[in-house]
């Protein structure tokens, strides 16, 4: 039977007769319970579950009236769209919308199967250039019954040994790639890109042509090549200055040039975006990527007036607190640390954390340390440290700490947070610096065994690390110390070798000659003093290595030569063997 098709307002009305009957009868309900206290609780979940089983029969009731406003004849509909005596193919739509297709080939080719299928689904198939022909060719004979669309294709297309991409609108034929998802996925980047190409070869005059170029720039950038990406970015600035997407490509030449070191060209595209574009929803970003740029320059004055500019004119959002932390870490590189310090606790007063809390809090406690305010330093810190909870700046704040106490002189308790520290986070890039400091600190606590133990153990898990050189220096500072002096000189003349750290090499050819008096040998000391005088010295430097000349000069009984070495006097007679 046909159901008649029901007006909407028909619908609505009789829903909401029906919601009405529905309130009435629960107020009734409700009235009754009411008149009728204390009242039989049995009785009164019957009513209750009477009362909930004519809703439901009345929203059952409605769903149904509004399907078949949508859907006035559910019954299947079955249509034959092509039939000769070697093709048959039969569209099925089911009860529920759901497409099925039949298809009834006998002695007919792959390629004719496939554009009856085409045309009666409203598809459009596309052939991979790198295809034969005669692949496609293959006659066959098949009986496929009530099948989904993309079944059907796969097994027409996967008999040919070939592959297939199914959408709402196109076919793509293509050939075997291989069987891991990077391989395939490069396969079909390399096709689309010389899709792309095609057009813009054939149809340089389309409309559309500028999305090719779009797309592709989107692609080569996101492939890591700016330089080809920017050529496609640069056209459409060019050629299609009215482009819809013409302010994305913009903001890309900024990122090119970005990305390829070109500071000054991008820096101008930035801001040639913003100002073409003044409402677009990146020209926040424009600027915030503008005044990094001029902090990379060095240029910090510019840099503070465009993170000020954001700050004012995008108040309480996220770019203005970006830009709020930006000016702070700005004040860190000028070393402005009193205005880094105001900036990172104006945004801890007004709660402008947006993510980043742990990072101002530990600002704050860096910038006191910076201001050599250890007291204040210490406080801060040690509270992000017990209170904070696991977070990215826990390390550092840890090691901060315990450089906190080192400053003061407290070497015990900085020793403690260094082990502490390389204990509780042995994977940072700040454990050579721990075990550096841990045996510094050891060392200046005269516990000389401990910390060679603990240097040489820094340099066996870290050999490579930047302060390789420095823990062996303090190594060769223990033995010193403890008197040591073959074990120190052999340590410090090969440093004084090898090093590429300037200061550590004259630090040690000073020490070696130093180990070298300590063990009566001041002719060869002398050798290593005036080879440090040959370098660039401080002033403080050179007071001492002259004071030492004089040393040497004096217990070798040449008082001539020591008299000018204190008085600094050049050239003085340098020690003949």
């Amino acid at each position: 039977m046909k159901i008649e098709k029901v007006s909407p307002l028909f619908v609505s009305l009789v829903f909401i007769i029906f919601m009405a009957f529905c309130i009435e009868c629960s107020a009734g309900l409700q009235n009754e319970e009411v008149d009728l206290l204390p009242v039989d609780r049995e009785n009164s979940d019957g009513k209750r579950l009477v009362f909930e089983k004519k809703l439901l029969e009345g929203l059952i009731k409605l769903l149904d009236l509004k399907q078949r406003e949508i859907f006035p004849d559910r019954k299947k509909i079955t249509e034959r769209l092509a039939k000769d005596e070697n093709l048959s193919v039969t569209r099925e739509v089911n009860e529920r919308g759901i497409v099925f297709y039949s298809v009834q080939a006998r002695f007919t080719s792959i390629n004719d199967i496939l554009e009856a299928l085409a045309l009666y689904s409203g598809r459009k198939i596309f052939i991979d250039e790198d295809i034969e022909k005669k692949r496609l060719s293959a006659i066959i004979s098949v009986s496929l019954e009530n099948s989904p669309f993309t079944d059907i294709i796969e097994i027409l297309i996967g008999s040919s040994g070939l592959e297939s991409i199914v959408s709402d609108e196109i076919v793509f034929v293509t050939i075997p790639t291989k069987l891991d998802m990077v391989s395939s996925y490069e396969y079909y980047k390399e096709k689309a890109v010389q899709v792309y190409q095609m057009a813009m070869i054939k149809y340089p005059h389309y409309e559309n042509i500028a999305d090719a170029y779009y797309e592709l720039g989107n692609f080569y950038l996101a492939s890591g090549l700016p330089t080809i990406a920017l050529q496609e970015f640069q056209i459409i600035k060019e050629k299609y200055q009215g482009y819809l997407k013409g302010n994305e490509s913009m903001y890309n030449i900024g990122r090119c040039y970005e990305l390829l070191g070109d500071t000054e060209n991008a820096l101008n595209s930035y801001l040639l975006f913003a100002k073409k574009y003044p409402r677009d929803a990146k020209v926040g970003e424009a600027y915030l990527k503008a005044g990094d740029l001029w902090r990379k320059q060095k240029n910090y004055q510019k840099a503070i007036e465009i993170f000020k500019y954001i700050i004012s004119e995008n108040q309480w959002n996220d770019i203005s607190r970006d830009a709020e932390l930006r000016l702070g870490y700005t004040y860190l590189e000028m070393e402005e640390y009193e205005s880094a310090l105001k900036t990172f606790a104006g945004m801890k007063e007004r709660e402008l954390f947006n993510g980043f809390q742990n990072e101002i809090e530990y600002q704050i406690g860096n910038c006191y340390y910076l201001m050599r305010d250890y007291a204040k330093a210490i406080d801060v810190l040690n509270k992000f440290i017990l209170y904070k909870g696991e977070n990215d700046f826990l390390a550092d704040a840890y090691y901060k700490l315990a450089d906190c106490f080192f400053k003061l002189e407290n070497y015990l308790v900085a020793y403690q947070l260094y082990k502490g520290a390389l204990s509780e986070f042995n994977d940072s890039s700040l454990t050579p610096y721990g075990f550096l400091y841990g045996g510094k600190s050891l060392r200046k606590l005269k516990m000389f065994g401990i910390a060679e133990k603990t240097l040489r153990e820094g340099l066996r898990l870290h050999s490579d690390s930047v302060y390789a050189s420095s823990m062996k220096f303090e190594m060769a500072l223990c033995y010193y110390e403890d008197e040591n002096f073959k074990r120190a000189f052999e340590i410090f003349k090969n440093i004084s070798q090898d090093t590429l750290n300037e200061t550590l090499t004259l630090q040690s050819t000073i020490y070696a000659g130093i180990c070298l008096s300590g063990d009566k040998q001041f002719k060869r000391a002398l050798e290593f003093y005036q080879k440090a005088l040959d370098e660039e010295l401080s002033i403080q430097d050179r007071d001492r290595v002259f004071s030492l000349i004089g040393d040497s000069y004096t217990e070798l009984g040449e008082l001539a030569n020591a008299v000018n070495a204190y008085q600094q006097q050049l050239p003085f007679i340098r020690h003949q063997d």
